[in-house]
């Protein structure tokens, strides 16, 4: 997941700097998730946002969820009936030891001719 820095219910209430780190943030994490599996990585990309219908959502935070497709490079993450009954992705992997992994990786390595 990846949070804007500060409280806010919805993308349109980002500043312009707000949104540019946010931006920078996702387009750093996916490089790194092509650079972590070595292949030009997909992903489904939810945008997690308080409604927009004039209610009040304070303790809502905006934030972007990247659903990885594959378990490690070549295997692919077929869903299973409780993930689509609950309409719930999970992983067999602890979020933090993802995230150790995503953290040792340097973008500047990144490869752009791909």
């Amino acid at each position: 997941m990846i949070f804007p820095k500060g409280t806010h219910q919805t993308l349109i209430t980002l500043s312009k700097e707000a949104l540019a780190g946010f931006t920078a943030v996702f387009h750093e994490t996916v490089r790194k998730l092509d650079m972590n599996f070595e292949m030009d990585f997909p992903y489904v990309l939810s945008m997690m946002q308080a409604p927009v219908d004039g209610g009040s959502y304070p303790e809502f935070r905006m934030h972007g969820w990247l659903q990885p497709p594959y378990r490690q490079p070549g295997l692919i993450k077929y869903l299973a009936g409780p993930e689509i009954g609950a309409g719930n992705f999970m992983a067999d992997t602890m979020p933090e030891d993802k995230a150790a992994e995503l953290q040792k990786i340097n973008v500047a390595d990144y490869l752009w001719e791909r």
